[in-house]
């Protein structure tokens, strides 16, 4: 999935980015040098990631769950994900959000990407 991940990188900043990155490369918590900088970095991202994983789970549950719509909220969901999916979905003029859904396709060497791109 890091692979994945870095390929799924190179290819959304190459239509932001007007020069060339070279090489990448994407790192996880696991390379933290035990003084939990890297911990502290991902915390608000992996706040947003579990607050947008509760909304996901509710729209499927419900069966409201589309590849071109995303609902903020539901009946279903977690009161404390609310506060973060809003925020995520407002549009701020300096902040680009974008969110990538990575589902596994019918093997374990396809997936199915979706890509919402929250503007104003």
């Amino acid at each position: 999935m890091l692979t994945d991940l870095t390929t799924a990188f190179g290819w959304i900043s190459s239509g932001y980015l007007s020069f060339d990155l070279g090489h990448i490369r994407c790192g996880t918590t696991k390379c933290d040098n035990g003084s939990l900088q890297i911990e502290d970095f991902v915390a608000i991202p992996d706040l947003i990631a579990g607050a947008l994983s509760e909304q996901f789970r509710s729209s499927l549950a419900l069966g409201l769950w589309d590849d071109k719509y995303f609902c903020l909220s539901g009946p279903d969901m977690n009161e404390k994900a609310c506060p973060i999916t809003f925020w995520f979905g407002t549009s701020q003029e300096f902040l680009k959000k974008h969110l990538f859904v990575i589902d596994p396709g019918t093997n374990e060497s396809t997936h199915k990407v979706s890509w919402l791109n929250f503007t104003h």
